[in-house]
């Protein structure tokens, strides 16, 4: 179960209680817990920011770290721009993601210096995207973040600078 930023599960064979960071699989800070014997196949629930488990002597309740749930998408990573007449021919790796987050997309984020320019979307796994638009003579600087069914990744590093070609 997913709640308070945490994957959370129950060990029943050995009475624990696992917090999980969904980005890289890290139990967090104090867990696991040791908690009463509870029935085999026991999941945990979440309500009122607490974490619901019954066992054999009822529903225990445990508090756990609060917050936003962690992305589980990374960054996309080695982004490169070769420059077009105004266009940019940009690609990049791939993140490694955990099980469950696949990819769905991408969006590539041209900059002006420290300013975004218009986002293009793209609704494909491809790893090399031309961008168009851009402005004559200008230089750039694109930013990649991945896209999976529950939203948009953190941005990738900057690409190498171009100037877009007249």
């Amino acid at each position: 179960m997913l709640a308070g930023g945490s994957l959370w599960f129950v060990d029943w064979g050995n009475a624990r209680l696992y917090a999980l960071n969904p980005a890289n699989g890290a139990p967090r800070t104090g867990f696991p817990i040791s908690i009463d014997t509870t029935p085999h196949f026991a999941a945990p629930s979440a309500a009122l920011g607490l974490v619901l488990i019954g066992t054999n002597r009822g529903v225990s309740a445990y508090a756990g770290p609060s917050g936003p749930p962690a992305h589980a998408l990374a960054a996309p990573r080695s982004v490169h721009a070769q420059a077009g007449r105004q266009r940019a021919l940009v690609s990049w790796t791939a993140p490694s993601n955990p099980p469950g987050a696949p990819v769905t997309g991408y969006m590539v984020t041209p900059f002006i210096g420290a300013t975004a320019q218009a986002r293009h979307t793209f609704r494909s796994t491809a790893t090399k995207q031309t961008i168009t638009g851009l402005g004559k003579n200008k230089k750039y600087t694109f930013r990649v973040a991945a896209l999976d069914r529950q939203g948009t990744g953190p941005l990738s590093s900057a690409s190498n600078a171009v100037v877009i070609k007249p």
